[in-house]
């Protein structure tokens, strides 16, 4: 499984659109708007997120909030990215990390 850490300024835009979508349908986000932007209100929403699922709140979607919010309800925003994009996430270029179980 590819993970992507997910943190306030990545420039992935349609990958944070789809947390942001994720949050919104799960009601963590009251101010979230869908725009492709990881600001303080998707930050907020994931420290929600993170709080309802266990884990550490650091408003950070990182591999173990990922793999919680997998466990919990089978979304995997790569995954859900993917269904609705022509260019796959593991194709966005960014200067964020990625991992597959060890971190670059």
């Amino acid at each position: 499984m590819i993970s992507y850490i997910l943190e306030p300024g990545d420039d992935r835009h349609s990958l944070v659109k789809a947390l942001q979508g994720v949050l919104l349908a799960g009601r963590f986000g009251q101010r979230l708007q869908v725009n492709g932007v990881y600001g303080d209100a998707t930050s907020e929403a994931v420290k929600r997120l993170q709080e309802k699922l266990g884990v550490p709140p650091n408003g950070v979607y990182d591999r173990r909030t990922q793999i919680a919010l997998m466990n919990v309800s089978g979304v995997d925003i790569v995954k859900l990215h993917d269904a609705f994009n022509n260019t796959p996430a593991s194709a966005l270029t960014s200067h964020h990390r990625a991992s597959s179980g060890v971190e670059t």
